[in-house]
């Protein structure tokens, strides 16, 4: 039984690195394109320029206090757009907020 997982953890350094290099590119496109906080962050970085360690080390790091503020914005307005649907939408009359759930 081998102790590692398959081939790709026995590659040569150079191989490994060469590997996960072609690929980044794809990866930065990937986060810009899906995750909000890195979209906002990487709206001045072409993913594709990004392919060495060089260009990886000039992206712009997002610190944990600013991915948390973003994260409770967006929560805040999660809960509005919640009790906005719960209360006009789906009450008996106009503008007459009536929950049907617990909030």
């Amino acid at each position: 039984m081998s102790n590692h997982f398959d081939a790709l953890e026995t590659r040569d350094p150079a191989q490994r690195e060469a590997a996960l290099l072609a690929a980044l590119p794809n990866q930065v496109a990937h986060a810009k394109a899906s995750a909000r906080a890195f979209a906002k962050s990487l709206q001045s970085v072409d993913a594709a320029s990004v392919n060495s360690r060089v260009a990886l080390a000039k992206l712009p790091v997002i610190r944990k206090h600013e991915l948390l503020e973003q994260q409770q914005a967006l929560t805040r307005y999660r809960y509005l757009w919640r009790l906005l649907s719960y209360c006009l939408w789906q009450s008996d009359a106009p503008y007459l907020c009536k929950p049907r759930h617990h909030l």
